[in-house]
């Protein structure tokens, strides 16, 4: 499931430039951990922020998209990645991504070369939400599977967040 950095133009098409790295002790997640919470508790990455820390230039003309499908064929499954809310705990953190979706298992010949440039949907896509965590150095979880196991107070803190970003969506 890679990250890619996307610079988006004046008509609303995507260019990749990059792959992306955001775990790990030099990635943005865990800089951004350092700076609000050093000592542990909840925070917030919004997408904004989140450019500026991969420190790209002019953040308002890129985007964070996930490849949630790679290496299925024919298929494209793109997810703008909008806000990341985290729990640091002593050793790891379990985080709640929302996505928007581009393009949800979306038939293409060549999804490599759609992948490169295409032009954003016509429609806001559905937000939906992925929960992950930082493991060991911060790095993605253990294992070949990254899901996460949340505890009440945590569920109900990501749950809440959700909420507060969804009403604030619908009232723009």
């Amino acid at each position: 499931m890679p990250f890619l950095l996307y610079k988006v133009d004046g008509d609303n098409r995507y260019h990749r430039k990059r792959k992306v790295s955001l775990a790990g002790k030099r990635g943005p997640f865990f800089r951004h951990m350092e700076e609000t919470c050093p000592q542990g508790g909840r925070w917030h990455l919004p997408e904004a922020r989140l450019l500026e820390l991969l420190k790209t230039d002019n953040p308002s003309q890129h985007a964070l998209v996930i490849d949630l499908k790679p290496s299925v064929a024919n298929n494209v499954s793109l997810y703008r990645l909008r806000n990341v809310w985290g729990y640091r705990c002593k050793d790891w953190a379990p985080l709640a991504l929302q996505l928007e979706v581009l393009f949800s298992d979306k038939r293409e010949d060549n999804p490599d070369a759609f992948k490169r440039c295409f032009g954003s949907p016509p429609e806001e896509g559905d937000l939906v939400h992925e929960f992950l965590h930082l493991g060991k150095n911060w790095n993605w979880g253990w294992g070949r599977i990254n899901g996460t196991l949340l505890w009440p107070g945590i569920f109900r803190y990501f749950v809440g967040e959700i909420q507060k970003a969804q009403g604030n969506q619908s009232a723009t």
